[in-house]
């Protein structure tokens, strides 16, 4: 068996999470962002 390995850096940490906390920012906003537009609507329930 092969025993190779890359060094894991801050950089590599963060590029990995990027995604997932872009998910997280965008599930937080979903939220407000949606009640905002019911509220607008003509006859909101």
């Amino acid at each position: 068996m092969l025993n190779t390995y890359k060094e894991l850096s801050y950089k590599k940490i963060f590029l990995f999470w990027i995604p997932l906390a872009s998910t997280w920012l965008m599930m937080a906003a979903e939220g407000p962002f949606l009640a905002a537009i019911i509220a607008r609507l003509a006859d909101p329930k």
